[in-house]
């Protein structure tokens, strides 16, 4: 089942979207176009059957599932490889554009790809155009533990959450660091920092209440070492959601990954 913008969980209310925003979403939608892919994550989360409460895959999705996961290993171990290999270093491309065409081909030919190789696919759409100042991001959940008599910050935790998205600034100087726009083509959304982060809060719900109680138990561990206790109804527990670039990658990259996947594989 291919993963198209017509599968998007959270629908872009346009109106209501800045120029820059619906811009970068169409840019998305163009980039699932030309990378039409399948992805293991999003099959298990949202095409098995519940049964009994739990997440139920028949035999054929199993399998389906697996070979898809294959195909990912041997596009993000080959893309590796050719990086690294001698003739690549003799190249005049730098490790992070080599990387990134190789695994873009890799997904071009076997349509396989999670977050991290849609997120690569918008990445070289987004420098296609010219939008350098983009890179891709992993999620990651903070945790604080907020002493209600001093405010002050007794415990923090920062959690990968396992999801890959891009981060753009559309070349627009309003958009700072702090406030980049949100492009998630597993999810199928693009929007404001802030909006794409209220988003996140609501699909990973679950998550997000399990790694407050797994904080918890670190933080009572942390104070039993100091021979101290800790008294949940003593805290006010912070969460947000944070955007970490997971990559030194510079605009210049980003330009000559766009170029190069035109030229190569979009055959322009």
């Amino acid at each position: 089942m291919k993963i198209s913008q017509s599968n998007n969980i959270y629908s872009n209310s346009f109106k209501a979207k800045k120029k820059e925003i619906r811009v970068a979403d169409d840019i998305q939608r163009q980039a699932k176009l030309k990378f039409p892919c399948l992805s293991p994550t999003y099959m298990r989360k949202f095409y098995s059957v519940f049964k009994n409460g739990d997440t139920y895959e028949n035999i054929n999705q199993t399998l389906t599932r697996k070979k898809i996961d294959g195909n990912i290993s041997i596009i993000r171990q080959d893309a590796k490889e050719y990086a690294q290999s001698d003739f690549t270093k003799k190249a005049s491309y730098s490790y992070n554009v080599n990387y990134a065409l190789s695994e873009l081909i890799g997904l071009k030919l076997l349509k396989s790809g999670n977050c991290a190789e849609q997120a690569l696919a918008v990445l070289s759409a987004l420098g296609a155009k010219g939008y350098n100042n983009t890179n891709r991001a992993i999620l990651k959940l903070n945790v604080q533990f907020i002493n209600k008599k001093t405010k002050n910050v007794d415990f923090e935790t920062e959690t990968p959450l396992g999801h890959q998205i891009v981060t753009t600034t559309m070349n627009n100087d309003k958009y700072t660091n702090d406030n980049k726009i949100i492009i998630d083509p597993w999810l199928g959304f693009t929007d404001s920092n802030s909006g794409a982060k209220a988003k996140y809060k609501s699909f990973f719900a679950k998550d997000i209440k399990d790694e407050v109680e797994n904080s918890l138990i670190k933080f009572k561990l942390q104070q039993i070492e100091n021979k101290k206790s800790v008294m949940r109804s003593d805290y006010d527990i912070k969460t947000k959601i944070v955007f970490e670039e997971n990559e030194d990658i510079t605009p210049f990259e980003v330009r000559e990954i766009g170029y190069y996947t035109d030229l190569l594989i979009n055959n322009k």
